[in-house]
Parts: structure tokens; sequence; C-alpha cells
């Protein structure tokens, strides 16, 4: 009996004992839980200043436990963020899940933080995505800001060679233009989304310029499933990777990682087979350097045959160029696509300024000439009309996350090293003391006049609206795209008019969607061709 009495006792004091353990531990968590709450979210003066500067952290609203912001950023989140500057000025700070964020709005800001403290804000962030993409080691994502501005440079250096050639990159255009006109009319007067034809010409230009004109003409199987890849790469995406923001849920994302993984790899798999076909019947132990190259391919071949101890002083792996060629057609295939969709959609939702464009392309060009790019000095009004959607409807109204490349010290606001940062586009392109009801589209306020009365392009206005970046970060093929928007803009006009569809809610297809890249929401327009009107 005393025995079973001791071993009674026994077990009653260890369930006490755990007891107070759980209880103590729980009292703890909570203790640490609420604490790390209350300094996120209401952080005191001298928690938010950098010890050593003194500084303060930029300020920002208050968010969610957990979640962060996010819950508030909901579809449109570059004119969430935007709003936000009214009360928390032109730099401010928010978080992504775990992640902090510094968000960048309004021209000077941007400015600022992208040319005069060039190199700062230049770094890559660190997400699960980026590096799952060729493994880290492309100019879009790498992180290694050494080694992706010598990339960036390798990458501006090939497309300058193969666009040396005007009269071939006009007449590559003007062919792909032919053929959009050719395949938008096969539609003649009933309702048509011209999305898949626009992707479909602008992703021609791109891949002959990369990879050789023989194979875009003739629409190969390479360069249907790089299509492919395109589409289903940016839909995918849409969704967002929860993982990117919350590390701790890769272990339940696994699947979506893989296949997201395996979409990504599509695009460099087909680029790296076409280069090794091109390297096996072109190159050779006697001829390693082909002069003058006919196409992006070949300068990147150039430059990985005869520049090894070069690049070895640079840490830059033949991977690191080959890259090149995936970020090259992924970034041109998408954006001037998505340019060209907003520019049918603002032409179709503003008659007016179609009417007025096509007056200028009647009396400048005529109905039958091909337009040259020669013909944009020209064409004012088209222009302007061209700069005003990419201010009006900006395509990446958002940057891909950057971030600090060292300690930054901005104003009265310290930032950390390798924190990330978003720049709003969006703002720039929107900001009210820049432009005069920035809410409106009004491609006029893109015009002056010169000493000598002539109408042409402001170009102080123009290099505002930062569409395309700037620094080192601006897009590479910026000048090709304007080359491509305008050519293919103007052929469509010269041949068709863009009417509406019955029944067509245009303002809605304003407002967008956001991915990748900011699409119109889907529309249909009906095409018709101008001599049969």
């Amino acid at each position: 009996m005393a025995a079973k009495d001791s071993f009674t006792d026994g077990c009653v004091q260890a369930g006490g004992a755990l007891l107070h353990f759980f209880m103590v531990f729980t009292c703890v968590f909570i203790g640490v839980s609420l604490a790390k709450f209350f300094l996120d979210h209401f952080p005191k003066s001298d928690r938010n200043k950098d010890r050593r500067t003194q500084r303060r952290l930029p300020p920002g609203p208050r968010g969610w436990p957990i979640l962060g912001h996010l819950p508030y950023l909901g579809s449109h989140p570059h004119q969430v963020l935007a709003r936000w500057r009214e009360n928390y000025g032109d730099i401010y700070r928010i978080r992504m899940g775990s992640k902090t964020v510094v968000v960048v709005n309004g021209l000077a800001a941007t400015r600022h933080v992208l040319l005069d403290r060039r190199g700062e804000f230049d770094g890559r962030a660190s997400l699960l995505s980026f590096s799952s993409i060729c493994d880290g080691a492309s100019l879009t994502n790498n992180r290694d800001y050494g080694v992706s501005d010598v990339q960036r440079k390798i990458a501006v250096r090939a497309l300058n060679a193969v666009m040396k050639d005007k009269q071939n990159l006009e007449e590559l255009i003007s062919k792909q233009a032919d053929n959009l006109v050719k395949n938008i009319l096969k539609n003649e007067e009933r309702p048509y989304d011209p999305a898949s034809d626009f992707l479909t010409a602008v992703s021609s230009v791109i891949f002959a310029l990369v990879f050789g004109c023989g194979r875009a003409g003739n629409l190969d199987e390479q360069f249907m499933n790089m299509l492919k890849s395109v589409r289903n790469f940016t839909d995918f995406c849409k969704a967002g990777n929860p993982a990117d923001f919350f590390p701790w849920l890769e272990p339940f994302m696994r699947e979506r990682m893989r296949k997201f993984k395996a979409m990504a790899d599509m695009l460099p798999r087909i680029c790296h087979r076409l280069l090794q076909e091109r390297w096996l019947t072109s190159y050779t132990p006697t001829l390693s350097h082909i002069t003058p190259p006919r196409d992006v391919m070949d300068v990147l071949i150039n430059y990985v045959t005869t520049s090894s101890d070069a690049r070895r002083t640079k840490k830059l792996a033949d991977a690191h160029v080959f890259n090149l060629l995936s970020d090259i057609v992924g970034a041109g295939f998408h954006t001037t696509s998505t340019a060209l969709n907003w520019v049918t959609l603002c032409l179709v939702a503003f008659q007016d300024a179609q009417r007025k464009a096509q007056i200028e392309i009647d009396s400048v060009i005529g109905k039958s000439r091909e337009p040259r790019t020669d013909d944009m000095d020209k064409t004012p009004y088209v222009m302007a009309m061209i700069h005003e959607v990419l201010r009006f409807r900006p395509v990446l109204p958002l940057s891909l996350p950057r971030a600090t490349t060292r300690e930054v010290v901005l104003g009265e606001f310290y930032i950390p090293d390798d924190t990330m940062v978003l720049i709003n586009y969006w703002s720039v392109c929107h900001d009210s003391s820049v432009w005069t009801d920035p809410d409106l589209f009004k491609p006029e306020r893109f015009l002056r006049t010169d000493a000598a009365g002539r109408t042409t392009i402001d170009n102080e206005l123009k290099e505002r609206a930062t569409t395309f970046s700037v620094g080192k970060r601006k897009c590479l093929g910026y000048a090709l795209a304007l080359k491509e928007l305008f050519i293919m803009v103007t052929a469509l006009l010269q041949k068709t008019y863009i009417l509406p569809e019955e029944g067509e809610d245009y303002e809605e297809a304003l407002k967008g969607e956001f991915g990748l890249a900011m699409t119109p929401k889907p529309y249909k327009v009906r095409f018709c061709q101008r001599s049969s009107l």
C-alpha cells in the first residue's frame, strides 16, 4: 500500500512539474509573441533608430500580425502604395509577410535613389522564386551586383551590335507589322481579342534578332515552344508565391515550387538547345569567332571564346553569359506586346486620339509607304500618343523587387543592407506635382512648340515618365521597343480603323490586371480595313 501511495505521489509530482513547465513555456511564448507584435507594430523611437547613425528607419502604416500589409494591397497594389504616399511621404516602410520592404514613390525620390545614389538600390531581393530561376545566374535575378553589372554591359553590347544594321532592323519589324495587319484583317469586322497576334508579332522580331531571321519567319517548333513557355509562366506567376514572403511555408509549397521551376526553366532550356546547335554547326577549332555577328547568339559566343581571362577576373561563368539569351527573349516577348495591347485599347477607348494619329500618318507617310524609324521625328502626335499610353498605363507599375547593396543613409532615414525595395513607377507616372490631370489620357501633354514654330515632342517631359526605369537597371530593349511600337502602331492605323464593339466595357478593361506585367483586362474590338469605309 505504501509503495502504491509513493508511486501515486511521484506521478502527481511529475505531472505537476510537467504542468508547471508547460505553463511557464506558454507564458514565455505568449510574452515573446506579444513583445514582438508590439515592437513590430508600435515601435519605440529608440528602437526605430540605428544605434550608430541615430537615424530612423522610414515610417509606415500599421500592418497585421504575421501577414503585414499584404491584406491591404489587393489586386492593384501600385495604386494602394501610391495612396499611402499621401500620409507617409515619398519613402516609407511596409511589411510583406516576414519581409521588411521600403517603397519609393514619386519622380523626385525615384530619380534620387536610382540616379544620385547609383548602385545602392540596384541589388536584387532575396526571394525563393528568384533563386530558382536559372539557379539565380540570370541578369534579371542575379543577387551578385558586381556580376549582374557585367552581364548588363554584355547584353547592351549584344543588342547594339544587332541593331547597327538599321535597314535590316526596319525590314524585320515591317515584315512582322505586315503579317500582323494581315492576320488581324482575317477577323475583319468581327469582335476580336488581338492580344495573341500582338505577342506573336513582337516575339518574332525578338526571336529573329537573338537566334536568326530564318526561324522567326517560319515560326518553327522552337519558336512556338518559346511562346507557350512565356504564356504559361506569366499566367502561373499571377497567383504569386507565398513562400517568397513566408519562408516557413516552403516545406508545404514544394509541389508549387516544382511547377514554378519547371515553367521557369523551360525558356532557358530551349535557348540552350539552340545555342548548342549553333555551336556545333558554326564553330570549329579553326573558326571560333564570327565577324560580323549575325545575331545576339553570335555576339555572346564570340564573347565567351575570346575573353575568358577577363571573365575569370570578374567571376563570370559561361552560364552568366548564355543565360542572357533567355533574359532578352523573356523580357522582349512580354513587355512590348503588352504595351501594344494597351495602345490598341486606348485608341478604341479614346477615338479622338485615333483620329488625330491617322490624320498625321496620312499627311506625313501616306497610306501605302511602309513607316520607317526616321518617321518618328516627323510624326510628333503619334509619338506623343505612344508615350502617353506608356505613362497612363505603365506596363510595369512596380519594379521587380530590388535590394540595397549596402547600408544606406537617406536624409533622415537609415536603411539596412539587403533590405527589399520596391519602386512605384505608377506613382511616378501619376505624380500630380509633375503631370496636370494625371488620371486623364492626354497625348497633347507631350507636345511643345519650338522656336521655329514647329510641333515637337517635349523631351524633358518624356524623361519624367520613367516607364522603362532609369539608372543601371533601365530596360535593355527600351530603344528597340519604341521602334517596334511605332512601326506596328503606325502600320495598323494606316490600314485599319479600330472600332468599339457593342457591349464591351472598355473602362473596366482599362483598370488592368496586375501580374508580372500589368495587362489590360480581356477586351474585344473590331478592325475594319480603311479602304472599305
